[in-house]
């Protein structure tokens, strides 16, 4: 049966160097750990779109697997799922071979499903693949049919199309990049276009994204004016997140009109709330959210301390 299905392609990025390193120190039940440790990232972004695991699985290898989704905002919510889940392990082990950074590609299309046993058929999939080979870790790269139909709440996290070059000659994919979070230059096996995102001049350090400093190291707030990065900083020590951004929310009174869905993820809900604080006339400015930050911060600090 042809229908169109928006398929995701995902793996760990460096699997094979990782698996090596494990082998070699903890034997061979590691390497069965950490397709496992890889398989729970991918059900965390699975909750992310009240899916079940057994409808959008299709197949899966050692270092990720291919799904498939109804809609593209699915997989929009699966991909950004992965990734924060992947910064939250990351910034609780020190070792580069603990860390788990995956690589997502997107790609809608035509596919046949036999309905019998569930195989699916269609250039579609190895155009997702081609796109995930073509991402950094920490991005998901959609091609441009994915792009079209999201809803213009996520399209906002993604950078103006580029060409993305396929295996045959010729043969060119016109995709968009979201950079959920940076890693640094030597792990960025693909550059981006000349065209950038909204949010790309703003790159999150990857000593910042990855830290888990406790919420004591409250930042500072000096004469100088707040940079988007700091605000950034912040917002990677809210804990727990989702609570924390609805406290946000309602600290800073902001209009019903401009609250970010909740069906956002996290990064999606905080370039929005980023967004309305930086428009003069509907915001108070980005020293105003640092305060309401940093409050939050301290807050969370005091509970932690008197339980």
């Amino acid at each position: 049966m042809n229908e169109t299905k928006t398929i995701v392609r995902i793996d760990l990025f460096r699997y094979n160097d990782t698996v090596t390193i494990l082998e070699e120190n903890l034997g061979a039940q590691s390497i069965t750990e950490l397709n496992k440790s890889i398989q729970s990232f991918i059900n965390k972004g699975i909750d992310a779109t009240s899916r079940k695991r057994e409808d959008v699985v299709k197949s899966t290898n050692g270092d990720g697997a291919v799904l498939l989704f109804n809609l593209p905002e699915e997989a929009h919510m699966f991909s950004g799922a992965v990734h924060e889940n992947s910064v939250t392990h990351n910034s609780y082990v020190s070792s580069e071979s603990a860390k788990r950074r995956f690589r997502i590609g997107v790609a809608t299309g035509l596919l046949d499903e036999d309905v019998t046993n569930g195989s699916i058929a269609g250039g579609v999939i190895s155009r997702a693949l081609r796109l995930e080979e073509k991402a950094n870790p920490g991005e998901v790269l959609i091609d441009s049919e994915t792009y079209n139909l999201l809803p213009n709440e996520f399209k906002i996290n993604y950078s103006l199309q580029e060409e993305v070059k396929g295996k045959r000659e010729n043969e060119v994919y016109r995709a968009h990049r979201w950079e959920v979070y940076n890693v640094s230059e030597s792990l960025r096996v693909h550059k981006a276009s000349d065209s950038q995102s909204l949010y790309a001049s703003e790159r999150i350090p990857t000593d910042t994204i990855f830290s888990h400093d406790k919420v004591s190291n409250v930042t500072p707030l000096s004469s100088e004016k707040v940079t988007r990065r700091q605000i950034f900083d912040l917002f990677a020590r809210l804990v727990p997140k989702d609570e924390q951004i609805d406290s946000l929310i309602s600290l800073s009174d902001m209009p019903t009109e401009y609250r970010p869905s909740k069906r956002l993820n996290f990064i999606s809900k905080r370039n929005a709330i980023i967004d309305w604080f930086s428009e003069s006339d509907k915001g108070s400015g980005l020293d105003e959210l640092a305060r309401n930050l940093n409050f939050l911060i301290s807050h969370q600090q005091r509970e932690s301390q008197n339980p």
